[in-house]
């Protein structure tokens, strides 16, 4: 929208500052919400490795058997470039009763909200200081897609 008003209305002002900030906090409570109560986004806790049976049996008929569960909601997320790298949100709030464990979207969806603003100014900023933010985009999209097909 910004680009667009800069461009096409010919306003060298374009959208205002805190426009740009309602979009970007409305934005991140729709992901927050969505990624925290859809139903179909879940975790599996010990997934087998496709492909690789005799890997799972080897490692079954050890000390440490391999048990596989289902999918299940939770709060936690994976933290990267961390030594046991799994971050449970709940344990923000736990910590006080473990009945609050069904409120922790309390604590994710306010985190999501920051992480999308500041992604969002942050490639402003970038474009903004050199007008280059396709090339600092490149190395991001480039990185997360690594990311993604290793994880």
């Amino acid at each position: 929208l910004d680009d667009y008003i800069k461009t096409f209305r010919k306003d060298k002002e374009g959208l205002k500052g805190i426009f740009k900030v309602i979009g970007q906090v409305g934005l991140g409570i729709i992901v927050g919400a969505t990624i925290y109560f859809h139903p179909g986004i879940t975790i599996n806790e010990n997934p087998q490795l496709p492909g690789n049976t005799q890997t799972i049996e080897l490692i079954s008929s050890a000390a440490n058997p391999v048990t596989t569960s289902a999918e299940e909601k939770s709060t936690k997320t994976t933290i990267p470039f961390v030594k046991n790298n799994e971050f449970d949100y709940a344990s923000l709030i736990t910590w006080i009763s473990p009945e609050y464990a069904k409120y922790a979207w309390l604590i994710f969806i306010p985190i999501v909200i920051f992480i999308v603003t500041a992604v969002s100014n942050g490639a402003n900023l970038t474009d903004g200081i050199d007008g280059l933010a396709a090339g600092t985009s490149t190395i991001i999209v480039l990185t997360l897609g690594i990311f993604a097909w290793v994880s």
